[in-house]
């Protein structure tokens, strides 16, 4: 992990998740989760949309530049479980009213993200048994991912990604990103 403050106030963040060995399960992400202010309702991307894409579910969502509010750019399945993810985005902005936010910039084309923002909690959707038991918090949970394993499903629902599609051991992924105040 290596972090940097540059003088303008921005955090380069370079982080290299490296999984060795046998036996160890497959990963359904590798990334970063935290939380930030709820006034910041508001996202704006340059990455794959408008609609929510996974690494074996995108071809159908373009790249290009969108924008929406969070609770817009969410589905409430009938049943609980993380969502709203978007794939090989160059940049992410989180913003209020003003437009005054956090802007996350990949370092290079070729470290394009994955993010998905909440206004919950992982526990809480976990908890959940139906949508509307989910727990709203006064923040919003933010997820920059390097890479995720695909969703499946190519021939039913039960069928499992294919295997260029999952995070399986040994494996090493990168999450190379600068994040700034937007102003």
């Amino acid at each position: 992990m290596h972090q940097v403050v540059d003088r303008d106030g921005a955090l380069h963040l370079r982080y290299t998740f490296e999984v060795k060995g046998d036996g160890v399960p497959e990963l359904p992400r590798v990334g970063l989760t935290f939380e930030t202010q709820g006034a910041f309702d508001r996202v704006m991307w340059y990455g794959r949309g408008p609609q929510e894409n996974h690494v074996d579910r995108c071809t159908g969502a373009p790249i290009g530049l969108y924008a929406g509010s969070v609770h817009g750019i969410n589905h409430q399945y009938i049943e609980p479980q993380e969502h709203g993810n978007r794939t090989q985005t160059r940049w992410l902005e989180l913003l209020d009213e003003r437009r005054v936010g956090l802007r996350v910039d990949a370092v290079t084309r070729a470290a394009a993200f994955d993010w998905s923002v909440w206004p919950y909690t992982q526990e809480a959707i976990e908890r959940a048994m139906h949508p509307f038991e989910i727990a709203r918090s006064g923040n919003r949970t933010v997820n920059l991912d390097a890479a995720q394993s695909g969703v499946g499903g190519d021939d039913s629902w039960g069928a499992r990604p294919l295997e260029h599609y999952q995070l399986n051991a040994p494996g090493r992924w990168k999450l190379d990103v600068v994040l700034r105040a937007q102003r």
